[in-house]
């Protein structure tokens, strides 16, 4: 029983590490990359940034994440100016920075989100404004359109009272196609004015 319990052990132990590791870094303001710089300049280990992050992965699960030795914590525990013991096991000061990094990046986090949301209302609400704007445009197009066929076809009307010699219902017509023939040019003026917010 011992003997399983072992792993289990050893992987909260590399987890806690993982965990103090990075928030002493972020503290210092230590990069991956300046980590790994300095366990080789001054100790001669050689990690690159990918293996840090490999390391303080473990506060995710094993999944990817890389084991710490012996030499390495050593190491990195002097660079961060932390004991062996603060990071193996952190105390309660050090799990309250932990906890404000948490806090402040999950913050951060939630404002990125919001700022995204009201981008992307914004953006809808143009949209909308565009859709709104086309949708009148046909409108008034197919209008205009109607109103060209009548007119079409109260012309075709006029030529047939010139031939019968209806000279009263000529006069009708006539006094009917001066008004279309207005509305006409104001609905095209209205049409070419909209056209061009567009």
């Amino acid at each position: 029983m011992q003997e399983s319990a072992k792993p289990a052990l050893d992987e909260v132990a590399e987890r806690s590490f993982g965990l103090a590791m990075r928030a002493a870094r972020k503290r210092l303001r230590i990069s991956q990359t300046a980590l790994a710089h300095e366990l080789e300049r001054r100790y001669g280990i050689k990690l690159d940034g990918t293996a840090i992050t490999r390391i303080e992965r473990r506060i995710h699960g094993n999944e990817g994440a890389r084991a710490i030795r012996l030499g390495e914590a050593v190491a990195i525990a002097t660079i961060l100016e932390l004991s062996l013991d603060d990071l193996v096991e952190p105390g309660l000061d050090q799990q309250l920075r932990d906890a404000r990094l948490r806090a402040e990046a999950a913050d951060a986090q939630a404002r990125a989100a919001q700022e995204t949301a009201l981008q992307a209302h914004e953006h809808l609400r143009a949209l909308e404004r565009v859709a709104e704007k086309h949708t009148r445009q046909a409108e008034m197009e197919a209008e205009l359109s109607a109103l060209q066929d009548e007119i079409y076809e109260l012309q075709a009307e006029i030529e047939r009272s010139r031939t019968d010699q209806d000279h009263h219902r000529l006069t009708d017509l006539t006094d009917r196609l001066l008004d279309m023939s207005n509305e006409e040019t104001r609905l095209a003026a209205e049409l070419k004015d909209f056209a061009a917010t567009l």
